[in-house]
């Protein structure tokens, strides 16, 4: 079963073994609606979910120390594909974008290397034969997205 990454270990919480999760998600409650998640391949039932600075804090079986919890720092967290939110028709997962061609006026320029996530609106890293073009994820620049046929159209930012 595929397993998608939805958050990481940053660090432990308290005495008892919870542990602070940085969300790579924008649904960071979803921790709230699933009955486990995947450390370094282990699968760990969720006994508690709470929230530090709208980072979500969890309380994992089996986990019972800090010392537990420093082990698994810097460890990312998976859920199993099943697991995801349903996404609305204009939504993707980015593990679905990467990889994709990216075309401009009907020729292939390159294929989505990257999201960049920590701006104001998401950047699609375009890798071409002899560069990297950064393309805002709006609609003005981000025309269609079909992943069944495994392509992004895109119109490029004049001077490209």
């Amino acid at each position: 079963m595929e397993k998608i990454m939805i958050g990481q270990v940053v660090n432990v919480k308290g005495l008892k073994g919870e542990m602070k999760i940085y969300p790579h998600t924008d649904y960071p409650e979803r921790f709230e609606e699933i009955a486990y998640v995947y450390i370094k391949n282990k699968k760990y039932d969720i006994l508690k979910v709470s929230y530090n600075k709208k980072m979500p804090i969890l309380l994992l079986e089996g986990i019972n120390s800090v010392d537990d919890v420093m082990k698994l720092r810097n460890e990312y967290v998976y859920i199993d594909r099943v697991n995801i939110k349903d996404l609305a028709e204009d939504e993707h997962l980015i593990i679905d974008l990467i990889g994709l061609d990216v075309y401009s006026n009907g020729e292939k320029i390159g294929i989505l290397k990257d999201i960049l996530t920590h701006t104001a609106q998401d950047i699609y890293v375009v890798k071409t034969n002899d560069r990297e073009i950064l393309v805002p994820a709006v609609d003005e620049f981000i025309k269609e997205i079909n992943i069944e046929e495994r392509r992004i159209t895109i119109e490029l930012i004049e001077g490209l």
